[in-house]
């Protein structure tokens, strides 16, 4: 029978909080960034619409890109043992069992995507 209480932290595991906890670093990196551009613009007497667009502009990239960076340094990456095989998996936020299954797939898998010099 389906409990009706909320997930508590120790529900949702370490790795789920961890992601929960870099998206909000990254958030607030971006909107740092575009509120100090927009500010800037602002300074000078830019029309308010390209100073708006320029600022969401920068807060898109930089939290895009601090985004992919957190899930760089985060996961881990299995490849195929093959030789000059291009297959790889990455894995973020799984447990041992996962982790060593995702392990076994791409030591294992039956396609081998070999890299043309």
């Amino acid at each position: 029978m389906p409990s009706n209480r909320s997930p508590t932290v120790s529900d949702l595991g370490e790795p789920h909080v961890k992601h929960k906890i870099s998206h909000v670093v990254t958030l607030a990196l971006g909107a740092a960034a575009g509120t100090s551009n927009g500010w800037q613009l602002a300074s000078y007497d830019v029309p308010l619409a390209l100073t708006v667009s320029s600022a969401f502009a920068v807060f898109a990239c930089v939290h895009l890109g601090a985004e992919h960076l957190a899930c760089l340094l985060s996961g881990t990456t299995y490849r195929c043992t093959e030789p000059g095989c291009a297959f790889r998996v990455r894995v973020t936020g799984v447990n041992a069992a996962e982790n060593r299954r995702w392990q076994e797939t791409a030591a294992a898998h039956p396609t081998h995507r070999l890299v043309r010099p």
